[in-house]
């Protein structure tokens, strides 16, 4: 387990440094979420960015010090995987085996390589499945308690631990364990749940359920890019690039793993209900495979003691292909050598949610977005007389423009942004005015009409950026129709 945890964080050391294209704009929202510490937010909970402000006030925000949380969760992440295997009656080399899948899984080292609650989302079901594993073994009031306690964290972390507690229902009553259905340690574990999730229902009341809001939205959105699930299947086999764990699965449904079968039914339940769905993004299954993980490293020893040349074989392939796969998840290469080799391969421009595509996979080209809005910005503040730039700000109709002003604006003394999407819709105008502000639109906005003086001044140029982004322009606007709380409402966007 040392070695493979020292492994991951030499990954994370050699990729975060001056190799770093830069922060995601996700990343630069979730800083910016920081300055607005509140018991919830309109498209996530709160306890990423708790630990995040954390991290802030301890570390600073270096690319370095964001992205070391996500490294370690891995690393957490493939020690439960090895624990859970041991739960399973695994020995050692059946932990290994499982930590190694969990460590070497592209889909998981893609997803932990950039600062998000999806990256605490695996110690979180790693260390439910765990603990389900031991209540399996024997009952006590105590693990029921952890148990709750974990899916409450869960929650504030990600609502996607519904998806976990689904399957965890599911898995009940299609097995023996369903007994304990009569019992009070389901209904205890539930009640803590949900005790710990109750903040966020609070600020969703004051809120106006803004997340429910923005899950509509967000679903209707999706609608237009249905994915069949051929596609989806398709996809998570070659994301996950494990070829071992569909065999971690049919254990859990074989004898030797019948009193641990409960979670293959979880596991069997969130995986069905994403395939169904048509609007699942690939990354949405990935917390739920080390579960398998575990199961298949419990399978892959009793095989092994039968062909000894089998370990070394199976651990070669899944290092080969991390290593084969590794550019994908990190920014190890220049962008230029990326392109120009997934050109050659055919497979340029990867996207997951959006039509038009970048010469790089679309994580990556957000990546280079930060440095392209702030560099536009600047060049639009020149334009400004002084007394304007003392009262000027930045309006941003996306939280991926707004964010990286937000967090460079000091160093390098631009306007500070606000804008309509998401989080800062809700964290209002503030101190804005409409006198003088730097519009980031597309050309022909209807926002522009806000204005009597509309001057356009910079352009967003960016080789590697996505085309949404490159088709905005800076506008300086003056002369103002209506002021900022009029026109406020109407900037309101929970997509």
């Amino acid at each position: 387990m040392l070695a493979l945890t020292g492994a991951r964080l030499a990954v994370y050391a050699f990729a975060n440094g001056s190799r770093a294209y830069g922060f995601m704009t996700d990343e630069y929202y979730y800083l910016d979420c920081t300055e607005h510490l509140a018991l919830g937010y309109v498209d996530h909970p709160p306890l990423s960015i708790w630990l995040l402000w954390l991290v802030r006030a301890t570390l600073g925000d270096s690319i370095e010090a964001v992205r070391l949380l996500p490294a370690l969760a891995h690393c957490v992440t493939l020690v439960l995987a090895g624990w859970l295997a041991r739960e399973l009656g695994g020995g050692r080399r059946a932990q290994a085996f499982a930590a190694l899948m969990t460590l070497t899984s592209p889909l998981i080292f893609g997803v932990t390589a950039t600062y998000s609650m999806n990256s605490l989302e695996f110690v979180l079901w790693m260390a439910a499945a765990v603990v389900i594993a031991k209540l399996l073994r024997g009952t006590t009031t105590s693990r029921w308690l952890s148990l709750g306690a974990i899916l409450g964290l869960g929650l504030l972390n990600k609502l996607s631990m519904l998806w976990f507690g689904l399957g965890f229902a599911v898995g009940l009553l299609a097995t023996d364990a369903r007994r304990q259905i009569a019992t009070p340690g389901p209904w205890l574990a539930a009640a803590l749940a949900a005790l710990i999730f109750l903040p966020n229902l609070f600020w969703q009341h004051s809120n106006g359920w803004a997340t429910a809001e923005f899950m509509r939205a967000t679903a209707v959105e999706k609608q237009l890019t249905y994915t069949s699930p051929v596609e989806f299947l398709l996809v998570q086999l070659f994301i996950n690039g494990v070829p071992f764990w569909p065999m971690g699965l049919v254990w859990y449904f074989r004898v030797a793993g019948r009193r641990h079968r409960l979670l293959g039914w979880l596991f069997g339940t969130v995986f069905v209900l994403l395939l169904v769905s048509g609007s699942a993004k690939p990354y949405y299954a990935a917390p739920v495979y080390p579960i398998v993980f575990a199961a298949a490293g419990v399978w892959f020893e009793g095989v092994a003691r039968m062909r000894v040349w089998l370990a070394p074989v199976a651990a070669a392939a899944l290092v080969g292909m991390a290593v084969l796969l590794a550019p994908l998840g990190f920014s190890l290469v220049p962008p230029e050598r990326l392109a120009r080799a997934l050109e050659e391969l055919g497979v340029g421009g990867l996207t997951v949610d959006v039509t038009e595509a970048s010469p790089l996979p679309q994580h990556f080209a957000q990546m280079f977005h930060g440095e392209a809005v702030v560099r536009a910005v600047e060049e639009a503040a020149t334009t400004l007389s002084a007394d304007e730039r003392k009262k000027a700000f930045v309006l941003a109709g996306h939280f991926g423009e707004a964010g990286p002003i937000n967090f460079h604006r000091r160093e390098l003394d631009l306007p500070p942004a606000v804008g309509g999407h998401t989080g800062y819709w809700l964290w209002g105008p503030g101190d804005a005015t409409a006198d003088v502000m730097i519009v980031v639109a597309e050309p022909g906005s209807a926002l522009l009409e806000n204005w009597r003086e509309v001057v356009r001044v910079s352009a967003i140029d960016c080789l590697w950026c996505m085309p949404y982004l490159t088709d905005k322009s800076l506008y300086v606007v003056r002369g103002p129709e209506r002021s900022i709380d009029e026109i406020w409402p109407e900037l309101r966007d929970f997509e």
